[in-house]
């Protein structure tokens, strides 16, 4: 998510900067994912509580409360449109994710009671921390990168790959450093795959 914020002007201009998308018209799109960007986190998360639901053979809940979601997302939407134009009906989505999110959670916890939140809230600062630092790092290196004299289609691809992966360099570095959990599954199941190989 915090790569995608710091990207997004020209990850926009690399893909749809041609022909009649001129840079206005980046502009324009790139407030919209920026909106967007605010509830990745969440589009993520409800997957996965949404996943919980139909491993407990209960698919009610979930679907009771997207219906909810939806509304809030057409209330939210008549209440944003007009100050912030199209991006208030992309953050209108953002939030009413957060607020799908929240209300399965609550439904979750009714049902099985503690979720662990010292676990979660310790991998959630750690990864926040992580993110951060990733964020500052993306975006030093597309100040240097990025300039107004490489704005060609080959400049910006290699300004963005390259900063998407200083990106993955950083965060990876810092989660080792936090000692995340999260890291180290992710090492474990590699060093799996290529232990059958």
């Amino acid at each position: 998510m915090v790569g995608l914020v710091v990207l997004r002007e020209p990850i926009v201009a690399l893909l749809f900067q041609r022909g009649e998308f001129d840079a206005a018209a980046t502009r324009l799109t790139t407030e919209a994912v920026l909106y967007y960007c605010w509830g990745l986190w969440a589009f993520s998360a409800v997957r996965i509580i949404a996943a919980a639901f139909f491993a407990m053979q209960d698919a009610r809940t979930p679907v009771r409360i997207a219906i909810y979601s939806i509304a809030a997302n057409m209330v939210f939407g008549v209440i944003l449109m007009k100050p912030l134009a199209h991006g208030g009906l992309a953050l209108t989505t953002s939030l009413a994710s957060i607020l799908n999110l929240g209300l399965l959670i609550h439904a979750l916890r009714a049902r099985l009671g503690s979720l662990g939140w010292k676990n979660i809230a310790r991998s959630a600062g750690k990864a926040s921390l992580g993110s951060l630092v990733m964020g500052i790092g993306v975006w030093a290196s597309t100040e240097l990168l990025i300039t107004p004299e490489s704005r060609t289609v080959a400049g910006l691809m290699i300004g963005v790959a390259t900063s998407v992966g200083i990106g993955i360099g950083i965060y990876g570095i810092t989660s080792f450093i936090f000692k995340s959990r999260e890291l180290s599954i992710v090492l474990t199941e590699i060093k799996k795959g290529l232990g059958k190989k």
